[in-house]
């Protein structure tokens, strides 16, 4: 569970996120314990949630108290507005994809990047959150019965059973900008009964086009996306 508490030395309100006594598991002890670390890692960030303080609450249940972002998740901006404006989805790409960065030459692969993951600030800001699946890259690829993923964001290769490492990171991110700027996943259908119908979408159909209003205006940006990948 996380709560909105008030710190009360420095006044700042921040999140709590404290493990519930039905958690209380060696594996969710070892999540929250490389949810710590990670933060620890990587806090000085401006684009990751920092993690502020930790310890354990009197009845033996461990907590991380982190920054506090009033704009929610991005999930949480989707609903509320649907689709994101094209020029604000590319101004949290970059700064996603920056921390992403960070992230993977920390040593680290995130594991479940889609819109509930990246807070947003007061201000506007994007942060990185929720790395209580992430894996060292010093522990070798994992695949996908070992880890918790997020199907919709799951590169084909995941979704197929094959280890997760940091292509699958930006296969996810790159998956949550889509979502983004058409207010859907790219292979959602409501009608799915588990994860092989959207697993045959993926491998067999191209992906799904935005809507007309949401295509890059400019035919200049294919063209230098393609000189970049050309170099």
């Amino acid at each position: 569970m996380v709560y909105r508490a008030l710190h009360e030395r420095v006044g700042r309100v921040v999140a709590v996120k404290i493990l519930s006594v039905a958690d209380l598991d060696e594996r969710a002890l070892r999540n929250f314990r490389r949810e710590l670390e990670v933060m620890g890692r990587l806090s000085d960030h401006p684009n990751i949630v920092a993690a502020l303080d930790t310890g354990t609450t009197p009845n033996g249940r461990p907590y991380i108290v982190m920054d506090f972002h009033e704009g929610g998740s991005l999930h949480t901006q989707l609903r509320a507005a649907g689709a994101l404006p094209a020029n604000e989805v590319l101004r949290i790409g970059v700064k996603v994809a920056a921390a992403l960065a960070a992230v993977h030459d920390a040593g680290v692969f995130h594991g479940d990047i889609k819109p509930q993951n990246i807070l947003v600030s007061k201000y506007g800001e994007p942060a990185l959150a929720d790395f209580g699946v992430a894996r060292m890259l010093d522990v070798g690829q994992l695949s996908s019965n070992t880890l918790i993923f997020t199907p919709h964001h799951a590169a084909p290769e995941v979704l197929n059973g094959l280890p997760q490492n940091v292509v699958s990171d930006v296969y996810a991110l790159g998956s949550t900008l889509y979502q983004l700027l058409a207010g859907r996943p790219a292979y959602y259908d409501a009608a799915d009964v588990g994860v092989a119908p959207l697993l045959l979408r993926v491998l067999r159909q191209p992906l799904p086009p935005l809507p007309g209003a949401r295509r890059p205006r400019s035919a200049a940006r294919p063209r230098r996306a393609g000189d970049v990948q050309g170099a």
